[in-house]
């Protein structure tokens, strides 16, 4: 089963504040078997989906406009919620 990481970007980077969530992340996806995804949200963020490749196996992006104040916290609640 794979492990979703949701990571916050800046400009063309991953935020050095989702490294410690990454890692974590990264731990839990090895003892379930399964790769590390990692979630990019926002407008503009292709650079910064390329930059999250080099942390995680597989890096979903969604990118536009209605998701340019993408907050990673606001995304996994609803992520969650999704799931239930």
């Amino acid at each position: 089963m794979a492990g979703v990481v949701f990571l916050e970007t800046s400009g063309a980077t991953v935020r050095s504040a989702s490294l410690p969530a990454i890692t974590a992340a990264r731990e839990l996806a090895g003892h379930r078997g399964g790769p590390l995804v990692g979630v990019v949200i926002g407008a503009g963020i292709g650079d910064a989906a390329k930059d999250a490749a080099r942390y995680v196996d597989q890096v979903l992006a969604y990118d536009g406009s209605a998701v340019a104040a993408a907050l990673a916290e606001i995304f996994r609640i609803r992520f969650e919620l999704l799931q239930r």
